[in-house]
């Protein structure tokens, strides 16, 4: 339920599901303003004027201001476009710069968006930021559902204070067990890194 929102905070462990599910607001938005079913038993909502969903994105050559420069170009862009009635999902914001400017950099532009009162959904790992913003009675907070270590896919109240990261990093065979064995292999190394 975005009415009234603002902004909503989407957090959860790698691999949990929290792109997928703003991606499908994003279809349902684009599905049900032309007249299509959308992907629900019900549904209600509003006409967007503009909808945007910024995804990661890494610089080319031509782009002068690096990783963190391209990303806040696209944010900038969608910022002086929206209005109140605007649907926007940011997957992860300024990132290529410290945690300190990051920070600083993320609450800026969300205060911004909360002022023009559109509805602004973050897909962020980040829950130091979240907190930061439930601290101050702003947002909705949303996480992914876990059975144990299996994500239900579902959407439930609350703040993820997990990534699974190390769970990504051995199921894709690079751990850092996996690294310190791929250099005791090789020879690289005769010494103990002292990860265990």
């Amino acid at each position: 339920d975005l009415n009234g929102a603002r902004l909503t905070f989407v957090t959860g462990p790698n691999s949990g599901g929290k792109t997928t599910y703003c991606k499908s607001v994003v279809q349902n938005q684009f599905m049900g303003q032309i007249g299509c079913y959308v992907v629900a038993s019900s549904a209600r909502m509003n006409m967007a004027d503009r909808i945007a969903y910024q995804a990661p994105q890494f610089d080319a050559l031509q782009d002068e201001e690096g990783r963190f420069g391209t990303e806040l170009k696209r944010t900038r862009d969608i910022f002086y476009e929206t209005s109140p009635k605007s649907l926007v999902i940011l997957d992860e914001l300024a990132e290529g710069t410290t945690i300190e400017e990051k920070m600083q950099q993320s609450r800026s532009v969300l205060n911004g968006f909360n002022s023009i009162g559109n509805n602004t959904i973050l897909v962020t790992h980040n829950h130091a930021l979240v907190d930061n913003f439930r601290d101050n009675g702003l947002g909705q907070y949303l996480q992914v559902e876990f059975d144990g270590e299996v994500p239900t896919h579902r959407i439930i109240a609350g703040i993820s204070r997990e990534s699974h990261a190390d769970r990504v990093a051995e199921k894709i065979g690079f751990s850092p067990k996996d690294i310190h064995r791929h250099l005791s292999e090789r020879g690289y190394t005769t010494q103990t890194s002292g990860i265990k």
